[in-house]
């Protein structure tokens, strides 16, 4: 009687520890289907895992030690030397110019070569900060556009469910329309279709949420887009800028500072070549001990010597004016390139721009004008259809139409805001979000 009571206990103690788990599963479920993950959270992950932004700052930081380096004279030359030496007995107090020298050289460097050079350094360091903005500014261009993107499919798979509930309504009025002999088979038969296709449009939909959430944990270099999470973001503001102030604005921009220090950098080989031209000093001095006495019985002086050397650049100078040329060459190519390059942006800003504006006025007449009459029409279709007022395929136009434009007037509320980033990726702080999120899917 024990025994079969113990087993009765542990029998139950094992179901309800079932039960338990299945509800924490579940409940677990549902609290990750209630997670949302921000535009920003993203953006910090990708910002804090991404290595190449780190290996610029420490560039920069290996130029700026290694201009430091430059900025001193290179070290002096310590020589010592036995000079005049007898080679019949080596004595070193035989012989009255028989010395120990010791010396010291130092060069200088021609012109202004070390402040050069220094100067260089420098503006390599920060050209190397300028690539890691230029870097993050796309990263985040990147990881904006997949994120638009995802919330876009993930939207398709929310209006897609919606429309299950009416083609399921449409199905169930057909087959009871049909059983009273009102519809016919093809009818029913084209409900059930419509239901295939829709699910078969569903499965591309999420093909297509999956790939740019994966595409988000790329690069981000970590899972943070799970199958369970809902995308949130704030819709970006835009801020119009006047085509004169333009040029001024994305003068600014990573991509033109980075060539505007190529031509300081240029300009800065310019001055170095023409250092050329200038005379390289040479500075020594020297100290030689000797040995023994003189012919008055008294120690030997020492000797003590200090001269200055010149290289003067006379056999030269057509090299010399070939590196000069060569680095006025290198200039003028940077600086076409940097016009050459704020120009193009200045007209693919304004293009975008463009068409961001006319693309509101195609946001505005979907929200105030067709979707409100597609709805209507919808609605009021399955009524007609339910009293035989409509024929079935009649209907199924109706359903598409507005399933349609409702995608499509997401399809430009996405674009809009990939147009805004990529002007905002032109001009940065100029765009600001706003505090009313566009949607939460879950």
């Amino acid at each position: 009687m024990v025994r079969c009571t113990l087993l009765l206990v542990v029998l139950l103690t094992s179901i309800s520890q079932c039960y338990a788990d299945q509800y924490n599963e579940k409940k677990i479920k549902m609290e990750a289907s209630n997670i949302t993950l921000t535009l920003n959270e993203t953006l910090k992950a990708v910002k804090e895992n991404n290595l190449s932004l780190i290996s610029f700052a420490l560039d920069a930081q290996a130029d700026s030690a290694e201009a430091d380096s430059n900025n001193y004279f290179p070290d002096p030359t310590l020589f010592v030397s036995a000079q005049n030496l007898p080679t019949d007995t080596f004595d070193f107090g035989q012989e009255p110019m028989t010395q120990l020298k010791f010396g010291i050289r130092q060069a200088i460097p021609a012109g202004d070569t070390i402040q050069i050079k220094h100067d260089t350094f420098q503006m390599k360091s920060e050209m190397k900060y300028t690539m890691q903005d230029r870097l993050w500014l796309r990263l985040k261009l990147n990881v904006e556009q997949a994120w638009f993107e995802a919330w876009y499919w993930q939207k398709t798979l929310k209006i897609l469910e919606e429309d299950v509930v009416f083609l399921q309504q449409t199905l169930e009025i057909t087959q009871s329309l049909y059983e009273v002999g009102v519809r016919n088979q093809g009818d029913v038969l084209g409900a059930e279709l419509e239901i295939i296709q829709l699910e078969e449009m569903r499965i591309e939909a999420l093909k297509k949420s999956i790939e740019f959430k994966n595409k988000l944990n790329t690069l981000a270099q970590q899972n943070i887009v799970k199958s369970a999470f809902s995308l949130a973001f704030k819709p970006i503001k835009y801020k119009r800028i006047l085509r004169a102030a333009l040029p001024a604005k994305l003068d600014a921009h990573p991509d033109i500072m980075h060539k505007a220090h190529s031509i300081h950098i240029a300009t800065q080989d310019i001055k170095l070549a023409e250092q050329s031209y200038s005379p390289r000093w040479s500075l020594e001095a020297s100290y030689g001990l000797r040995s023994g006495e003189d012919d008055r019985n008294k120690d030997r002086p020492d000797f003590f010597s200090a001269g200055v050397s010149v290289q003067v650049p006379i056999f030269s100078s057509s090299s010399q004016d070939s590196k000069v040329l060569s680095a006025n060459k290198r200039r003028m190519s940077a600086e076409n390139s940097r016009d050459d390059a704020l120009k193009n942006m200045v007209y693919e800003y304004i293009d975008l721009q463009q068409k961001y504006l006319i693309s509101l006025k195609q946001s505005e007449l979907y929200q105030s004008k067709i979707l409100p009459k597609l709805a209507q029409q919808k609605t009021s279709t399955l009524t007609a259809y339910q009293s035989d007022q409509m024929d079935f395929d009649g209907t199924i136009r109706i359903y598409l139409k507005e399933q349609k434009s409702r995608l499509k007037y997401h399809r430009i509320l996405i674009d809009q805001q990939k147009m805004l980033s990529k002007l905002n990726y032109w001009i940065p702080n100029r765009i600001f979000s706003t505090q009313q999120e566009i949607g939460i899917i879950q």
